[in-house]
């Protein structure tokens, strides 16, 4: 084994990696970090989503338009 292959064995990642967590407005795209309990938009008044509907994978990039895991539109893809 090389040098170099021997000093990258030596980190590990943790067992299991936390995500980040948004919810996401439907219809215009707006975002807040979950933490901040946002229910609605505060651009348009829409109900924000915090998962996908089709898998209910969490939101974990704030500027999405779709699920990374399934590919399911997370919105509007016409909005008004």
């Amino acid at each position: 084994m090389s040098k170099q292959r021997k000093s990258l064995n030596m980190f590990h990642l943790p067992a299991k990696v936390i995500k980040d967590r948004y919810r996401l407005c439907p219809k215009c795209g707006n975002f807040a970090h979950f933490s901040l309990e946002q229910f609605y938009c505060v651009v348009c008044g829409t109900k924000m989503i915090e998962e996908c509907k089709r898998c209910k994978e969490p939101i974990i990039y704030p500027t999405s338009k779709f699920c990374p895991i399934c590919g399911e539109n997370y919105g509007n893809s016409n909005p008004t």
